[in-house]
């Protein structure tokens, strides 16, 4: 497993240990040159925003990677985690539906959860 692959996993594992909602994981390398995959998911609450938030970015650093940047942690209703090669997104329901990146990359093959998680 490559370097990348196993870092996505991690942050899917986190995020799936600490119960986020409707997990997406797209491959979007061959649409765009900004990075070969999104992750998203949702938060029920801001708390568990901010949760989620913690849990990735500790599961990540364990294995030595730290995001380029992050954006909205001091908000109520994202984070974006940028990773390089990967970035996660973190709505609450409002904001998902809004910003709605799940349609706007509907043209991206999208990596079942359970083949992650595996």
């Amino acid at each position: 497993m490559t370097e990348i692959k196993n870092a996505v996993k991690t942050a899917v594992k986190a995020l799936d240990e600490h119960i986020a909602d409707n997990i997406e994981i797209l491959d979007i390398g061959n649409l765009t040159t900004i990075s070969d995959y999104f992750i998203i998911a949702g938060a029920g609450s801001k708390s568990q925003l901010d949760g989620l938030f913690d849990a990735v970015e500790e599961s990540l650093e364990k294995i030595d990677f730290r995001p380029i940047r992050v954006e909205g942690a001091n908000t109520e209703d994202w984070v974006l985690m940028d990773y390089g090669d990967f970035v996660i997104h973190l709505f609450s329901k409002q904001a998902r539906d809004f910003y709605d990146l799940d349609r706007i990359w509907n043209d991206a093959p999208k990596i079942a959860l359970d083949t992650i998680l595996a």
